[in-house]
């Protein structure tokens, strides 16, 4: 008596795929080899685009260097400027002083003082002002 074990299991129906002749097969290897050649050609494309990018950047970052350099000679030129147009009224004044002093001026330079020190007060309390402005200014933005 023989029972299901004891029989050999059929092999599974294979599925064929349609049978390729030689001229398709060597068609899509010459395909795949073009399309090998195109990718080849677009990631030299690529990385001849970064290269650009980054000498264009290194242009780009030279500029920006010369500029702030520029603009900090700039800056340290007018401060200059204004420091030696200060020293200069300052030594002016001094002058005039002493020169005031030597003939017997006194009155006249105490007159002269009193004013000054009223426009030296004037312009701090107005540049006082005008910090206290410009904060509280920039802190309602």
């Amino acid at each position: 008596m023989s029972t299901a074990l004891d029989k050999p299991a059929a092999p599974a129906p294979r599925r064929r795929g349609p049978d390729v002749s030689d001229e398709t097969f060597r068609l899509m290897v010459e395909q795949q080899g073009r399309e090998t050649e195109v990718r080849k050609a677009e990631i030299d494309l690529r990385l001849q685009e970064l290269k650009n990018n980054s000498a264009h950047a290194e242009k780009i970052l030279g500029a920006q260097e010369r500029d702030r350099e520029a603009e900090r000679v700039h800056v340290r030129k007018s401060i200059q400027t204004k420091l030696l147009f200060a020293g200069f009224c300052v030594l002016l004044l001094v002058g005039l002083i002493v020169a005031g002093m030597y003939m017997g001026k006194d009155a006249l330079i105490s007159d002269i003082l009193k004013v000054l020190g009223g426009v030296v007060a004037g312009a701090l309390g107005g540049y006082g002002y005008s910090r206290i402005e410009s904060k509280s200014g920039s802190q309602d933005d």
